[in-house]
């Protein structure tokens, strides 16, 4: 709005050029006589070196005041003795107040952002109304202030460690300047460094014609940071943690468990998979500090936790096929690992298998032929284990029909995999009774992407963070059985075209399922994705495990988001303390609106101070990620944002205040000279 007062005023002050054109055109006539003793010097070329001046002065100068009264009086520019300098109005600030916003190395982004804030509120009028927001906004609605007000409370203002949320609040403060009357000019003013994941779902907002944006740019377009990540594999069914920084770089951080025994521990780029070192105490909390000692813009993300309880072992027994040997001297050789049919179950259950500190609650046994006879024997043993997988085999041992059976009887689980091998005649036949489909022949996938898009109510993997579940759908399966599905089983997984991936069916206290793709890569280059193979294969086994899906415990929170925690029935009811803060444990274990404002690690505690439960919160990794927009391709964006209405997002003032009086002043004294002109034009002049 300011440069269109600016463009009317140098117009107006331009178009003084045209009396002065019209003064100088302007000539005396006079009248002349012929006589005939001049007849002969008419004919002559009549030339005048009389140089051009004006003639009426008090008109012209009268036109030229006039012009230059609407050129003040349009262009807004009004004399400071008439009144304040600044421009009343409707102001609402929204100042990002989020993670990003503390880093330092590139000059102290919130000091830059208090400054431009408080400039911003110097040049408005007292008489303006301004509400301050922050992004992420607190609960409590913004409130209509005077400028000298707003002014006082900035320095309370702080930057917390939340992500941000820019497009909330942004809708918010439009609402906020729509309720407000149309007296006045509307300003939304952004102060942020403006980080790339700010401005996620901005495209959805509508920018009304009649509110003017502005922004102010803090901190530069990159600096350098990198802070660590923690996550798990697998949505809390498996003690892996997933360690990584947030450039996707290399390096070393130190890990502290239980405040002892620091070491460090090398994350590879991208992530590490570091193992969790288990006691007898199933009961023991154990906490982790991750620290990184490099020197970088955002200290808040250096230091990083981790909690988790140790969890009970679940046995799996993995059924390998026994591969004859093409000559009777390999007959005794052992095969490498890595050719097993199971490998990628194996892998994925439990990583660090071969080594002596497992990593996974599962843990894989590996059975062939010869074992079946002694598999059988131990059902009767409590610790026996109750699921069993089964690859794509070309020939079914009788004792494997007599285990699966068993163990379905018991309440067990047993897995069925497909694959190139799958003997779809002698599968039909023997394992008839418990299959959960029909199995046809092998035919080519041809469509992309393979996998159905998977919700976050999705039976089996709708408890994986969003993006996990979107790269689900993008996995590379070539090829797959036709299937026809038995009355009584469901499925829990479908390809796009809606053919069951994975389909489950209930057989007294015992179930079964059937998974419509390999074990191995030969039809598929899923289990070379361990960030998507090892989920699928946790979730799964833990849902033929009939355990809990989803352990909090193993679920960092982050900072300045609200969570639901879920902690034992048994203290339903009961009042639960935590950061200054207090909640009810709601009739089935679950406490809401867990709030934490900084990263570190919080117990739970009841009234007798007895701790029940801990929770690790974190810096959220978004604001790791330092990278912005430059400025004018953020005011490029939102002013796209703008409603195509033919309504004008200038305003002129018309309450009865200094500057009104002097825009009417302006106006007035220019139809008075309006009035004046024809007087002056017309006047003769006397002798």
């Amino acid at each position: 709005m300011i440069l269109t007062h600016i463009l009317l005023f140098t117009i107006g002050i331009a178009s003084i050029a045209a009396p002065l054109w019209v003064h100088l055109r302007r000539g005396r006539v006079r009248k002349r006589t012929v006589v005939s003793s001049l007849y002969l010097m008419l004919a002559a070329r009549q030339t005048s070196r009389t140089p051009r001046k004006i003639m009426n002065w008090p008109l012209f100068l009268l036109r030229s005041l006039l012009l230059l009264l609407l050129a003040l009086g349009f262009g807004r520019l009004l004399i400071p003795a008439f009144g304040s300098s600044g421009v009343r109005a409707y102001a609402v600030f929204l100042i990002d107040t989020s993670g990003s916003m503390q880093a330092h190395a590139d000059g102290n982004r919130w000091e830059q952002a208090t400054k431009a804030l408080q400039a911003a509120i110097a040049n408005l009028d007292a008489g303006s109304q301004v509400a301050i927001m922050t992004s992420p906004a607190p609960e409590a609605p913004p409130q209509w202030e005077n400028p000298s007000d707003a002014n006082t409370r900035i320095a309370n203002i702080k930057p917390g460690y939340a992500a941000n949320r820019l497009a909330r609040e942004m809708r918010e403060a439009i609402r906020l300047l729509q309720q407000m009357p149309e007296d006045n000019p509307k300003f939304l003013h952004i102060i942020s460094d403006f980080q790339r994941n700010a401005l996620a779902g901005i495209d959805q907002i509508t920018v009304p014609a009649n509110i003017e944006l502005r922004i102010n740019k803090v901190g530069p377009l990159q600096a350098r940071n990198r802070g660590i990540v923690v996550s798990v594999l697998s949505a809390g069914i498996t003690d892996v943690a997933t360690y990584g920084f947030t450039d996707g770089t290399s390096g070393n951080i130190t890990l502290i468990e239980n405040d002892d025994n620091p070491k460090n521990v090398a994350v590879s780029p991208g992530n590490v998979a570091s193992r969790i070192r288990r006691d007898d105490q199933q009961a023991t909390w154990t906490e982790r500090k991750l620290i990184l000692e490099d020197d970088d813009a955002l200290a808040a993300d250096n230091i990083a936790y981790e909690t988790f309880r140790p969890q009970e072992m679940i046995p799996v027994w993995l059924f390998e096929p026994r591969k004859i040997p093409s000559t009777p001297q390999n007959r005794n050789m052992i095969r490498p690992i890595y050719e097993h049919a199971t490998y990628f179950i194996r892998t994925a259950l439990q990583p660090a298998f071969e080594k002596d500190l497992p990593e996974s609650r599962f843990q894989p046994i590996m059975i062939t032929q010869e074992d079946l006879p002694a598999a059988y024997a131990s059902l009767e043993e409590p610790t026996a284990p109750q699921i069993l997988f089964i690859p794509a085999l070309a020939e079914i041992p009788p004792q494997l029909s007599e285990l699966t059976q068993a163990i379905v009887e018991r309440g067990g689980t047993v897995l069925f995999l497909t694959g190139p091998e799958l003997n779809t005649t002698a599968y039909n036949e023997i394992f008839a009774p418990i299959l959960p489909v029909s199995i046809g022949e092998s035919e080519r996938i041809t469509f992309s992407p393979a996998l159905a898009p998977i919700s976050s109510r999705h039976a089996l993997l709708g408890k994986l963070d969003t993006q996990t579940r979107r790269r689900f759908t993008h996995v590379t399966v070539r090829q797959r059985n036709t299937v026809e599905r038995m009355n009584e089983a469901y499925t829990l997984a479908y390809f796009a075209d809606g053919e069951p991936l994975v389909t489950e069916r209930n057989i007294g206290s015992g179930r079964t399922y059937f998974i419509n793709t390999s074990a191995d890569r030969q039809w598929t280059d899923w289990p070379a994705d361990s960030p998507l193979f090892v989920p699928f294969i946790h979730l799964l086994t833990t849902r033929a495990a009939g355990a809990e899906a989803v352990s909090p415990e193993h679920v960092p929170m982050l900072a300045g988001e609200p969570n639901t925690i879920q902690v034992d029935p048994a203290y339903a009811g009961q009042n639960v303390y935590f950061n200054d803060q207090q909640r009810q444990v709601t009739p089935n274990g679950y406490i809401e609106k867990v709030y934490f404002e900084k990263p570190g690690i919080y117990d739970l505690r009841l009234d007798d101070d007895t701790s029940i439960h801990q929770i690790a919160v974190n810096v959220p990794p978004s604001e790791s990620v330092l990278d912005a927009y430059a400025e004018p391709i953020v005011m490029q964006r939102l002013e796209s944002l703008r409603e195509t209405s033919g309504e004008s997002a200038i305003r002129w003032e018309t309450h009865t205040d200094e500057g009104a009086l002097a825009w009417k002043l302006a106006m007035a004294l220019a139809a008075l000279l309006l009035l004046i002109e024809p007087l002056v034009a017309n006047r003769k002049k006397t002798s």
